[in-house]
């Protein structure tokens, strides 16, 4: 198999869209139907009847996604090297069906709540092919100029997926039970599988053409500072979102929210996800994506604060910022490793900055119940989490430049 450098075979801008929409549109559909789409959105519905046939806790039941979250992180650099090594192209369409095949195993589970847990955990260990890092490599070969706005397109598909679930999943449930829903989500996780076989794959590996990426091995980036910056700032960031995300319809009550209200929040923080996904694609392939991430981050810093002071009469502005942060942390970490240390381990690199962001959701409810059982309220959580969000944003402030195309063949080369 020959190889050839970069330049050789990345498309022009005015030609990106045309090779590459077919890689990304598939990757979208695959992200929607991986690993986080159609198990993290689809939870939430299976605790009532599960809780109903077995007698478990409805607080423990949602524990099952921490199981999921936590082998995602441990599982991912290995998954992620993996990916580096021997590509995208059998990596997907295997992790595919293993999936798949839990789904369907879910289908048995019964008596303790750990066949519940040990499930999404063995989930979790398979599915590590249909995550953000594996499909974000293969679209970030196919763009470069694009680059921002096809990662942004591929990551909105949980998004899709959290939108679009409550409309089929719980009928689905309620006629012919939580059995059914779990084979229902076996069956489609594998209709990604033909387009990962016709679509998904890097530029130039249909053609025997292995392309020599640069960029630095994870060994080098973890030396750096922007590695452990960008992994702090991630970190924060989730730590605030995710742990204010989880409380919201429950601390919007306690304010004293109206029912028409937090549904108005509620459906405006999936709007604003949707929107933080495909907008911050389209800013990033025009303005620093430090500069981006720095303001995307400080403005549901502002957010919280407003809620703790103002109330519920600022739910609405609140859960918009809050989703739109949401929806484009994820994007802007997947970019901002492509241009900072390039796409030779980017997979593995990414996989490192998910298990940042994985500790800051495991961490945040964790501080919020704290605070919460300390303080009584929800104004103590609010500030810690806006804190939190504005450190995140300084520090993403801080990365500065991109390197160079000869930075990135320096580290290629180990000088």
């Amino acid at each position: 198999m020959s190889v050839v450098a970069p330049s050789a075979v990345l498309p022009q801008a005015d030609a990106e869209f045309p090779l590459g929409l077919p890689v990304a549109l598939s990757s979208l559909l695959g992200c929607a139907l991986g690993i986080i789409g159609l198990s993290l959105y689809t939870l939430p519905f299976f605790i009532a009847p599960l809780s109903a046939e077995f007698g478990w806790s409805r607080g423990a039941i949602p524990i099952a996604a921490t199981f999921l979250t936590v082998v995602i992180a441990l599982t991912g650099p290995v998954i992620g090297r993996a990916c580096d090594r021997i590509g995208v192209r059998v990596l997907i369409p295997v992790s595919i069906v293993l999936c798949s095949l839990c789904y369907v195993g879910l289908t048995r589970i019964g008596g303790s709540i750990w066949t519940l847990y040990v499930g999404y955990a063995l989930l979790a260990a398979v599915g590590g092919g249909t995550t953000y890092g594996v499909y974000g490599r293969a679209v970030s070969t196919w763009f470069n100029k694009r680059r921002g706005f096809a990662l942004g397109l591929m990551m909105a598909g949980p998004a899709c997926m959290a939108m679009t679930v409550p409309f089929f999943l719980p009928p689905i449930i309620a006629a012919y039970g939580w059995r059914t829903g779990f084979f229902t989500l076996g069956m489609l996780a594998l209709i990604p599988l033909p387009f990962a076989l016709l679509f998904v794959r890097e530029k130039g590996s249909a053609s025997g053409v292995r392309v020599a990426h640069t960029g630095f091995a994870l060994s080098q980036s973890i030396r750096t500072r922007r590695f452990w910056t960008l992994f702090l700032g991630v970190a924060c960031v989730s730590c605030g979102i995710i742990a204010t995300h989880l409380h919201m319809v429950l601390m919007l009550q306690q304010m004293g929210a109206s029912p028409g209200r937090i549904i108005e929040a509620a459906s405006l923080f999936g709007a604003g996800m949707l929107a933080g996904r495909l907008c911050t694609g389209l800013l990033v392939d025009h303005l620093p994506g430090s500069v981006v991430a720095s303001c995307y981050f400080a403005a549901p810093a502002f957010g919280l604060v407003i809620l703790a002071i103002g109330g519920p009469a600022w739910s609405v502005l609140f859960a918009l910022l809050l989703g739109v942060a949401s929806g484009g942390e994820s994007d802007l970490v997947g970019y901002l490793i492509s241009r900072y240390f390039g796409l030779r381990a980017y997979a593995e690199t990414f996989a490192w900055q998910f298990g940042a962001l994985s500790i800051g959701g495991a961490a945040g409810p964790l501080i919020t119940n704290a605070l919460l059982a300390r303080y009584g309220d929800y104004r103590a959580p609010l500030i810690v989490s806006a804190l939190l969000c504005l450190i995140g944003s300084i520090l993403y402030a801080t990365l500065g430049r991109y390197p160079t195309a000869q930075e990135l063949q320096q580290a290629d080369t180990g000088k």
